[in-house]
């Protein structure tokens, strides 16, 4: 009987410089010649264990899985302080160096030198990490056989005020201040087509057990830091216009899921916007647009539909 752990740990210093990144490998149940591994980039205040049930989901499709909670979550925070940091200077840029060194962790994990193998590398970035994902997508030396973006937006127009609004905080009050004036911006009309709110985050899916289990949370929901807003509003700016579509390697197939009660993709408009970007510089872009979804696709009550049209997805571009 096969005793294999269901995945490996693996730890490296961040680029961020903001202390150790730790990461997970989801092993496939068969090491075929060619394994397709799916590196999983998560969002804004939340952490890789809240995808443990997905991550399991695609092992028994055959894929392998990395992930990793980024500089300032989750398990890659030397303190509570560090939530939302991703370092004083140059966090947008850093980041991205990130994403290759833990996927040259788990490619470590997943073949022996010794072996012929070939790892195909599919990217799935959620929320802050579809716009990470897909500035990464558009490197020039990118190697991602596929992407798939979930609950991702299209251009706000918000977006400069709030860099320099970012930018004032850190330099009268410092890199780390938690400012409720930028958090306000950032999420002060996620509620507004939910008149029967809960919680602060019922914006986030309809099952309540998942919003629950998110605000008892301490690694979830918390404040970013003004540095933590400069980054992840410089991430949305760089990926919201046709330039970065014409970046983005054409042979790179897209997949954009969303739901159209998500306020961070504008109702649905903003995925269709990035579906159509891609579109017209000739990219083999599928959007899936679910009926009274909200942010996380990934969490909400039809998941397990959200999750196979993911799996489908990828064994149509599997080279297996």
């Amino acid at each position: 009987m096969d005793q294999r752990p269901d995945y490996h740990v693996f730890r490296f210093p961040s680029a961020t410089q903001t202390g150790m990144i730790e990461g997970r490998v989801y092993l496939p149940l068969e090491m075929d010649e060619t394994i397709e591994c799916i590196q999983i980039i998560h969002g804004m205040a939340e952490h890789m264990d809240r995808y443990n049930s997905f991550c399991r989901f695609l092992v028994q499709e055959g894929f392998a899985v990395c992930i990793h909670d980024q500089a300032g979550h989750g398990r890659s925070t030397q303190s509570p302080e560090h939530l939302g940091f991703f370092g004083p200077v140059n966090g947008a840029d850093t980041v991205l160096d990130d994403i290759d060194t833990a996927f040259q962790e788990a490619a470590l994990r997943l073949t022996d030198p010794t072996d012929a193998l070939r790892i195909r590398r599919f990217l799935l970035g959620h929320s802050m990490g579809s716009f990470i994902g897909r500035l990464y997508c558009a490197k020039s030396d990118a190697n991602v056989a596929g992407a798939i973006f979930s609950g991702t937006s299209g251009a706000n127009p918000m977006v400069g005020i709030g860099i320099l609004l970012a930018g004032i905080v850190i330099r009268f009050k410092g890199a780390s201040y938690r400012s409720k004036l930028l958090e306000t911006m950032s999420s002060s009309g996620n509620l507004k087509r939910i008149p029967d709110a809960r919680t602060p985050f019922d914006w986030l899916t309809r099952d309540r057990a998942i919003v629950d289990a998110y605000n008892a949370d301490p690694a979830c929901g918390y404040r970013f830091t003004a540095a933590g807003y400069r980054d992840l509003l410089t991430w949305l700016k760089r990926v919201s216009s046709k330039h970065w579509a014409q970046q983005v390697p054409v042979e790179c197939p897209v997949l954009i899921v969303s739901g159209d009660q998500d306020p961070i993709g504008q109702y649905g408009e903003g995925p269709a916007a990035v579906a159509q970007w891609l579109e017209e510089t000739g990219h083999q872009v599928t959007c899936r647009i679910y009926s009274g979804g909200r942010h996380e696709s990934l969490n909400e009550i039809n998941r397990e539909d959200v999750w196979r049209d993911i799996a489908d997805w990828l064994h149509r571009h599997s080279d297996r």
